[in-house]
């Protein structure tokens, strides 16, 4: 919990600075600042959870919070492990690309197809129609918005299992070099004689 507290108020703050620098900054500057600054801080967030990506394996198996030990062990694997997260983070996106349909209330999407955003008055407005979209999407006398809650959770529920366990998969193997040896096969029967 404090390390994903740490993270928020660094991006937080990261992303004041950026604001800050693209509003001193005179035209393009700005915005090629801005876009450095968010660069730079998606970079650093995403080192910093492939560096501590084992610490729940770590400590359910140790029976101690393995911040440290995740640190560690993640040191010398950290592109192969980039690539790793980069694979489950797309079967994730993809994921959530498919049951956004079914998962949205009605209406949410007209707002923001039908919407100006040429002009700061047409993006408030649909702003209000999608939070109000949104809003009724919580009236539990609607059984289609019950529907709608029940296939979010367990969607974001297998999620968070499915990854859970590439996690510790990933973990054993690294920790864990008799896990990660390949099955050897059978030896071949000897010819029996005609």
């Amino acid at each position: 919990f404090a390390i994903i507290i740490g993270i928020a108020v660094t991006y937080f703050v990261a992303n004041l600075l950026a604001q800050g620098m693209m509003s001193l900054a005179p035209g393009g500057m700005g915005i090629l600042f801005g876009i450095l600054g968010a660069a730079g801080v998606a970079i650093l967030a995403v080192w910093i959870l492939v560096r501590l990506s084992f610490i729940a394996p770590e400590t359910i198996a140790k029976r101690r919070i393995g911040v440290s030990s995740s640190w560690e062990l993640t040191e010398d694997h950290y592109w192969p492990l980039l690539g790793f997260w980069i694979i489950w983070a797309i079967i994730a996106q993809v994921t959530q690309w498919a049951t956004i349909p079914y998962v949205t209330p009605p209406g949410y999407f007209e707002a923001m197809q039908g919407a100006d955003f040429t002009s700061r008055e047409g993006m408030q407005q649909a702003m209000r129609e999608a939070n109000l979209a949104m809003a009724a999407g919580y009236d539990m006398s609607d059984m289609a918005n019950v529907l709608r809650m029940l296939i979010g959770f367990f969607v974001n529920f297998l999620g968070s299992i499915v990854i859970a366990i590439a996690g510790a998969v990933s973990w054993k193997i690294m920790t864990d070099p008799d896990f990660a040896e390949p099955v050897k096969p059978l030896p071949a029967e000897p010819a029996q004689p005609a």
